[in-house]
């Protein structure tokens, strides 16, 4: 195969159809066989000669816009000064630049928030977080393992509503009798007392569980007909 050195005439040397017929083979290869021809289009695979040692432009000479299918990194890549997470590692909220903890903050401030008056626990502001398109539960309150007098309030003062949905009731008593809940809408001045499971009876040591549609700041509460022993829990259920 001809050597490159066979185009480099000389002061005085001719030039002759073998020196053409060199140049022309190396302008062959030039055109046909490189990776990138004379027109700049890459026509076979870019292979460095060595793993981890070339670069595709530097710092002060970058290429301008980068157009693939897939990418595959075996370490690290950075976008806007920021590293890419790759699935799998672990972050904390302190990770976070400075403008995405805004970001969040804002989206929490401006969704629902209320503010609810718990007999034991005192005001507290509770965020409603969205998941999976339904709206978490908020327990408005509980008893555990509780004596309770016929006909009587369980809770002192009555629950309060923290937004418009539906009161999930869930209690097991350790004596058959039959449940009540007692309701007052926001505004009302008089409470709206009737048995939940339809005025059937519930029996002992079993757990039940009613929904009932709210209003946010309405009063609930719930009553026993009968003296017994009760674990009652009370949640609020927001619309989606």
């Amino acid at each position: 195969m001809p050597e490159l050195l066979e185009l480099r005439l000389r002061t005085g040397q001719l030039v002759t159809e073998n020196w053409y017929d060199v140049l022309y083979y190396f302008l062959q290869k030039l055109v046909e066989g490189g990776v990138i021809d004379i027109y700049g289009y890459v026509t076979k695979d870019l292979i460095p000669n060595a793993d981890l040692l070339l670069n595709l432009g530097i710092d002060i000479r970058k290429f301008k816009e980068l157009h693939a299918g897939w990418g595959y990194f075996t370490y690290n890549a950075w976008i806007g000064g920021h590293q890419i997470l790759k699935d799998g590692d672990p972050i904390t909220v302190e990770d976070l630049g400075s403008s995405a903890i805004a970001g969040i903050r804002t989206a929490i401030d401006t969704s629902a928030e209320y503010q609810v008056k718990v007999s034991y626990l005192g005001y507290q502001c509770v965020k409603l977080a969205e998941i999976a398109g339904a709206f978490i539960p908020v327990k408005l309150g509980s008893l555990w393992s509780q004596s309770v007098s016929p006909m009587t309030d369980f809770f002192s003062p009555d629950l309060t509503a923290l937004a418009d949905g539906r009161v999930r009731v869930k209690m097991t008593v350790d004596d058959a009798g039959y449940a009540y809940l007692k309701h007052r809408l926001l505004g009302e001045a008089s409470d709206i007392i009737a048995a939940l499971n339809a005025g059937i009876g519930i029996p002992a040591n079993c757990w039940h569980e009613w929904d009932f549609t709210i209003g946010k700041s309405d009063k609930v509460n719930l009553r026993l007909d009968r003296s017994a022993t009760v674990t009652v829990i009370m949640y609020n259920i927001p619309n989606a």
